[in-house]
């Protein structure tokens, strides 16, 4: 039934009377309460109980309050509408400092993001295992400090006295392996050997075959899929078959896993899992027995209702039941827990499986990310104060005509959102094109993939807003503070300048610290790479195949030597650049043993890298070596207390990790003294250094190529090695490369921060340019009235340029000191380091001098090239 129009008309005029309807929302009102009527009254009601019905559904004490809040809503969404129209129309007729402003902001967001990510990423390593909370590496306590390896027997005897518990250990040898599978064949350095609860504390996703039984019979074979594409011409699956050398044999292995993806977030790398079973065949019962080899890495996942503490507890008992008495401490054993998360942020640890990263470096990163937010953060916030003369008349209308401060603030913080929100979208558009460049100057494996990065999605709003009430908050404020008649009137106010002139300065702090800190960097990467090293490196190449040619290494050497491009030839334990973990137990003279890195050597060994004699000679060819010889460096000759070293007679007790005599004493006399020399990264001070002969040790071939035939020898050594081991293929590298590799992380530590100072830069630059540019638009009268009255450049120039130079010479009072403690606690990481000078603090000073005032003299030439004539007529 359809209402009358009187009706109608009643209806309008009683919601008018009682005050329950507005303006915008009345038409609406009135079809929804006269189509109530109409229902109720198609039901046979009359309508004025129809009506009073519909009325009696409303509350009639709330009518008011829901007008109120509709009028509240309706005029927020037209004052949000008004501030989006008015932000636009200012962005336009200010499209520069906008575009300077979102520029710089940015460039810092996205800095700080990247450097979120590798934070996160640097931490997120080994916290994806099932209880990864629950789950140690067990390490000895030596006197160099805390190890990570282990002997062999130690995880199979914790498990058996301790069922509950879960425990794995794995090993990994120094040389190669050799693969086969048709004619396939490649030498895999990733291969490690590991018992049957390694899948069970590791797991991993996607694998294909039963993890609990793939690593426990001998031979048996897990690999990833991505390295059983190098040999297979299908896709792998369990039951495979390829072969590996061990022993000079080869043998064939069933392919019983295979592991679609390796996470690299994982500190144990591999490719290749060989049972720990096949280790027990193929390795005598002296080596897999003994609680004297310590070659292992072993793993403890513990109930979580067992503590780290707790554990450690059972130590003592446990060494004192297993081990035999033989006068050390429980603790050259089993010494510590480290927890599976930290392994690979703790450099601390001896004799680490993979590489390892000092925690300070993705703290450094951050600490710079912030920075430089900071800088073009500081930058917005003074270009937007810079403009409050501009806008102050804008400010005083709004003011005049009844806008209230709390709109005022309203309007500039929401113009800075905006800009905000433009700089995250635009700093997430630079993140895919910077993730590789950062991967490659931080040493890490960042991806974007929105799985693993949802808590910077849940951060971000948090940080926009963060960001906005920063940069926002205190522009308006002091924009609301401005005095209506002397906004007006354009009157020049002194609110802000003091501000200005503290952000400018706070900016040059930052830039000239963070420079500071990338100068030293670079001098410090400059020094180590020529600071003289003690032996020649430059065109000596080395084998990692020493075991092939150690037991008979002269037919080698002779068909090798027979060539003129090859210098010399050698054999060694370790080569210069390798961390020397290997020690022997030293006597002299009746005192107590003294624990002495040690590297076997052959008698060509010094001639090769050319390392002088202080006292003494080398080694004598003799057959099997000059086994009764020992050669001492400098630190040892100190260490040991030595006034006549040469001649004099030292006892030696070491294990050999040979089957056939695993522990061996050997008494010699000392026949030659070497200089420090900086066999180690400059990381490391110099260690006291014995040497002897030790033919089952060779693990390095040393070649000494003349450097005006390099390709004349490589090719040579290749054939006589394809003609004398044709199933092994011939490699090498050049030891100059290795020695680069030694500070690849400096390298890339000192790109990456370069890249973040010339970003500082960048920001720095924009800023001025930008402020000055208003500076000088705001002066340009002033500029004129000078120069009619014959003032010359130099002379306003140095008016203008004058608050830039006080400005850069606050700001290095304040960050020499910060830039001299940061710079100089980042060289206690070296063991040899450069003295810090004055160069990185002067330099830097010299380039934002430069910087500020060639922007500065810049602007003034476009400004002096104006007609006083046209910039006088206007006030």
């Amino acid at each position: 039934m359809k209402l009358k129009d009187s009706q109608i008309a009643l209806i309008e005029k009683d919601l008018l009377r009682k005050g329950i309807t507005y303006g915008p929302l009345h038409e609406d009102l009135v079809d929804h309460v006269c189509s109530e009527i109409e229902e109720r009254m198609a039901m046979g009601e009359p309508f004025r109980d129809a009506y009073d019905q519909v009325l009696g559904r409303f509350e009639q004490r709330g009518l008011p309050e829901l007008n109120k809040e509709t009028v509240s809503i309706l005029s927020h969404f037209t004052m949000l509408s008004n501030f989006l129209t008015s932000s636009l129309r200012l962005f336009k007729r200010n499209l520069l400092y906008s575009a300077i402003r979102v520029t710089g902001l940015s460039l810092g967001v996205a800095v700080l993001l990247l450097s979120l990510l590798y934070l996160h990423y640097e931490q997120s390593f080994d916290s994806f295992h099932p209880g990864a909370d629950n789950i140690y590496r067990i390490g000895r306590l030596t006197e160099a400090g805390k190890v990570a390896t282990t002997t062999f027997p130690l995880s199979e005897t914790l498990q058996s006295e301790y069922p509950d518990y879960q425990f794995t250990h794995f090993f990994k040898d120094r040389s190669k392996t050799l693969f086969r599978m048709g004619g396939k064949s490649f030498y895999e350095d990733k291969m490690i050997w590991a018992d049957a609860n390694f899948l069970s504390i590791f797991p991993f996703d996607g694998f294909e075959g039963d993890p609990a039984t793939a690593l426990q019979e001998p031979y048996s074979l897990v690999l990833t899929r991505a390295a059983a594409e190098k040999y297979f011409d299908k896709a792998v699956e369990p039951g495979d078959l390829i072969e590996f050398k061990w022993n000079g044999d080869f043998s064939t292995l069933k392919v019983t896993g295979v592991i679609d993806h390796w996470p690299d977030n994982m500190h144990i790398s591999f490719d290749f899992l060989l049972s720990f079973a096949t280790a027990e065949s193929v390795f005598p019962a002296s080596i897999t027995d003994s609680w004297e080899m310590n070659y292992c890495y072993t793993y403890a996942k513990l109930p979580p209702s067992v503590s780290k503490a707790d554990f450690e507890e059972i130590f003592p008992a446990f060494v004192a039941k297993y081990v035999k008495n033989n006068g050390k401490s429980s603790e050259a054993y089993l010494g510590f827990l480290q927890p599976v998360q930290a392994i690979h942020t703790d450099p601390t640890v001896i004799s680490n499986y993979t590489n390892v990263i000092d925690p300070i470096y993705p703290q450094l990163a951050v600490a710079v990310g912030l920075l430089v937010l900071i800088i073009t953060s500081v930058n917005f916030v003074t270009l937007t104060v810079a403009q409050l003369h501009e806008r102050a008349k804008e400010v005083g209308i709004r003011r005049a005509i009844g806008a209230s401060r709390y709109q005022v603030i309203s309007q500039f913080v929401f113009e800075t959102f905006l800009l905000v929100i433009v700089s995250f979208v635009l700093a997430l558009l630079l993140l895919p094109l910077s993730i590789d460049g950062f991967n490659y100057l931080m040493v890490s494996n960042l991806t974007l993939s929105l799985g693993e990065h949802l808590w910077l999605l849940i951060a971000l709003p948090g940080l926009i807003i963060v960001i906005t009430l920063v940069t926002g908050l205190y522009p308006a404020i002091l924009f609301s503070k401005s005095n209506i008649a002397e906004s007006i009137q354009l009157k020049k106010r002194k609110s802000g300048l003091f501000m200005r002139k503290a952000l400018l300065t706070l900016q040059y702090v930052f830039a000239s610290a963070l420079i500071i800190f990338c100068i030293v960097i670079f001098e410090q990467i400059d020094y180590v790479q020529n600071q003289s090293i003690g032996y020649s490196k430059d065109q000596v190449i080395y084998i990692p195949h020493g075991r092939q040619i150690r037991d008979n290494p002269d037919v080698f050497k002779a068909s090798v030597m027979a060539n003129p491009a090859i210098e010399n030839v050698s054999l060694s334990f370790y080569k210069p650049t390798d961390h020397i973990s290997n020690t022997i137990g030293v006597t002299y003279n009746g005192q107590e043993e003294i624990k002495i890195a040690a590297n076997s050597v052959d008698e060509d060994f010094f001639t090769t890298y050319k390392i002088d004699f202080l006292e003494g000679h080398g080694f004598d060819k003799v057959a099997g070596g000059d086994t009764r010889s020992f050669i001492l460096n400098e630190s040892a000759v100190k260490l040991l207390g030595m006034d006549r070293p040469v001649g004099a007679t030292l006892d030696t007790e070491f294990n050999t990790g040979d089957p056939g005599e695993p522990v061996e004493k050997r008494k010699g006399k000392v026949i030659g003294v070497i200089p420090d020399v900086h066999f180690e990264s400059l990381h490391s001070t110099i260690k006291p250094m014995i040497f002897l002969v030790k033919p089952y040790w060779y693990f390095y071939i040393n070649v000494k190529l003349n450097g005006n035939h390099i390709p004349e020898g490589l090719a040579h050594l290749e054939a006589t090695w394809s003609d004398m081991f044709p199933e092994f293929p011939f490699e090498y590298t050049f030891l100059d490369d290795e020695f680069e590799r030694l500070y690849e992380t400096e390298k890339r530590l000192a790109g990456g921060l370069g890249a973040m100072a010339l970003l500082a830069l960048v920001t720095t630059y924009l800023k001025l340019f930008g402020y000055i540019r208003f500076v000088t638009q705001q002066k340009t009268k002033e500029v004129g009235i000078r120069k009619v009255l014959g003032a010359s450049y130099l002379h306003i120039s140095h008016l203008f340029s004058k608050q830039f130079l006080v400005a850069i010479l606050l700001a290095s009072v304040i960050a020499w000191p910060v830039g001299y403690y940061v710079a100089n606690e980042w060289l206690q990481n070296f063991g040899y380091h450069i003295s810090l000078t004055g160069t990185p603090f002067v330099a830097t000073l010299v380039l934002l001098l430069l910087i500020s005032t060639g922007t500065v003299a810049r602007e003034l030439l476009r400004v002096m090239k104006l007609d006083p004539s046209k910039t006088l007529r206007y006030d």
